[in-house]
């Protein structure tokens, strides 16, 4: 979606945002390092405003956005009441050091607790996904006193040491040297299926078995975890079939890995 206005949220005219906008491109090829990127190839698109489903770019052309920026934006931009949180968190505490307690830190996790399943009570916050990754596999070799890691092929879990090393699409290529103590396998995806399967659940019967024989080869007591989205996104929206889940979730109580 493509429409020109003549005044954006913010304020700013066409003309104001166009100069902006060309400022802010020139100081960013100039300083910014942008990641999975050959810089010199290159041209980012400049955002100068967003308001609900829609950003605004550097020439004042009103886009939907359809990727709700990085998959996270979804209420939408600049929602109000998301705006006032903010607003009344920075003017009362921007931040506090993770060895006190807090009133927000505090009753996060309980509103998460309040939705985990069991007794998973305790919330251990991070700064970000790898930041999650890196230390949810620590704690499982901690645990199981067992090394190995394994993870799907086409997944994508961060860009940290042991993070990419885990995610399973080439652009951990330059950084894998086979070290890591991961183990990719293959899971279900009927449409481009690496088990020649016809239906989701020869799919999802197939993904299994291979999964299972992985993890006797492997050795069941090297494997400390298995690593997996319940729906990996950066290399398609692959949805596993009816039961896929729940046969991984077997597979780990059965040989004792996290």
């Amino acid at each position: 979606m493509l429409e020109t206005t003549s005044l954006l949220p913010n304020g700013l005219s066409v003309e104001a945002a166009r100069a902006e906008a060309a400022r802010t491109y020139e100081l960013d090829r100039a300083h910014v390092f942008h990641s999975w990127s050959a810089q010199a190839e290159i041209s980012p698109m400049t955002i100068v405003a967003s308001e609900g489903c829609h950003v605004w770019d550097g020439d004042g052309n009103r886009l939907l956005d359809f990727s709700s920026m990085l998959v996270n934006t979804n209420i939408g931009h600049q929602h109000p009441k998301v705006v006032a949180a903010i607003a009344e968190q920075a003017a009362k505490l921007c931040t506090v050091a993770p060895q006190h307690a807090n009133d927000a830190r505090s009753e996060a996790a309980r509103l998460i607790a309040e939705r985990t399943p069991g007794e998973l009570n305790k919330v251990f916050f991070t700064n970000g996904g790898a930041d999650a990754v890196e230390h949810a596999v620590r704690m499982a070799r901690l645990h199981t006193g067992r090394y190995k890691v394994l993870a799907r092929y086409r997944s994508y879990h961060g860009g940290t040491e042991t993070a990419i090393n885990l995610t399973g699409d080439p652009r951990r290529w330059p950084n894998d040297h086979g070290n890591a103590g991961v183990v990719h396998f293959s899971g279900p995806f009927l449409y481009r299926s690496q088990f020649h399967a016809t239906t989701e659940a020869e799919e999802s019967e197939r993904a299994l078995a291979h999964l299972e024989n992985l993890i006797r080869m492997e050795g069941p007591s090297t494997i400390a975890a298995i690593i997996l989205e319940s729906i990996p996104g950066t290399a398609g929206i692959m949805v596993p079939p009816a039961g896929y889940l729940a046969g991984v979730r077997a597979l780990c109580d059965e040989y004792g890995i996290v």
